[in-house]
């Protein structure tokens, strides 16, 4: 399937797709879902995973009061 008619399967602009395909930006859970829906995959399937070891890994904390 080409973005072209990913887009129009799913009725979302090509640049768009393009835009997430490029890692131009980043696409919201919901887009995710709605392509991996179109597509017959996984949401995982959409994302390349890189594992970050636990020591550096950066963690927010959280404020008390």
């Amino acid at each position: 399937m080409t973005q072209q008619e990913l887009a129009e399967k799913i009725d979302m602009k090509p640049q768009q797709l393009s835009d997430y395909a490029a890692n131009r930006y980043t696409m919201s859970l919901r887009n995710a879902r709605t392509i991996a829906h179109a597509l017959g995959c996984h949401i995982d399937d959409l994302y390349e995973w890189i594992e970050i070891p636990p020591k550096q890994r950066k963690r927010r904390r959280q404020q008390k009061g």
